[in-house]
């Protein structure tokens, strides 16, 4: 029942999803140590952290948390990521794909004219070659 494609701490987690998910401001540290992404240097910073104030996704970050996996196992203040299903099958999708969810805050419309090279600058033997139909 091993996954090749996933590492086995994410393995794992998607094999035991009744223990999911866990709210980051009240696991206790054992717990935390199970979540894939946190590893022991991260679920110590939690534990410290969470002393002093409620952790969000974005706090989470900064103590060096990896989302990226972490996000569909965790909870901050009883609510998951944005664009994110606590679900197993959507899990395992995204963490075998190695993708992101959809963010749609950065979903740009496709241009015709953008190739990703760097722009060019047109020279006189460029003009000649096009007018002539050399190009």
């Amino acid at each position: 029942m091993f996954n090749e494609f996933l590492d086995p701490k994410c393995n794992w987690a998607l094999n035991n999803m009744h223990l999911f998910p866990v709210e980051v401001n009240t696991a206790p540290y054992e717990l935390l140590l199970r979540v894939p992404g946190i590893g022991v240097t991260s679920a110590r910073r939690i534990v410290y952290a969470r002393k002093a104030a409620y952790l969000d996704f974005d706090g989470l970050k900064k103590i060096g948390v990896v989302l990226k996996r972490a996000q569909f196992f965790i909870t901050c203040k009883g609510k998951a990521a944005k664009y994110v299903k606590i679900d197993r099958d959507y899990a395992e999708k995204y963490l075998i794909a190695g993708e992101r969810q959809p963010d749609f805050s950065t979903v740009e419309q496709t241009s015709l004219f953008d190739v990703g090279f760097a722009p060019r600058t047109v020279t006189g033997e460029d003009v000649f070659k096009c007018v002539s139909g050399q190009m």
